[in-house]
């Protein structure tokens, strides 16, 4: 659910659509950033640190299920 599920402008209802611009986040979008920021930020794929084979085992995870979402056949397919 989105917190501006009932917003308006001009008295009509605001619809949200997914697309490769820009556009509004839901909450539950906003608060994985967040914990992101907080917890896990690093530079994916170039340390040895803690923080960097963190975030890189989520960047890997999201590409795993990005490839069973759209059925590739490898997660190299899939390319943020």
């Amino acid at each position: 659910d989105n917190d501006n599920d009932n917003e308006e402008h001009d008295s009509t209802p605001l619809i949200y659509l997914d697309s490769a611009a820009t556009s509004q986040k839901p909450q539950f979008v906003m608060d994985a950033l967040t914990s992101y920021y907080q917890t896990s930020n690093a530079n994916v794929h170039r340390g040895a640190h803690t923080l960097s084979r963190q975030a890189t085992a989520q960047y890997e995870h999201a590409r795993d299920v990005c490839q069973r979402f759209v059925n590739a056949k490898s997660r190299n397919e899939i390319v943020f």
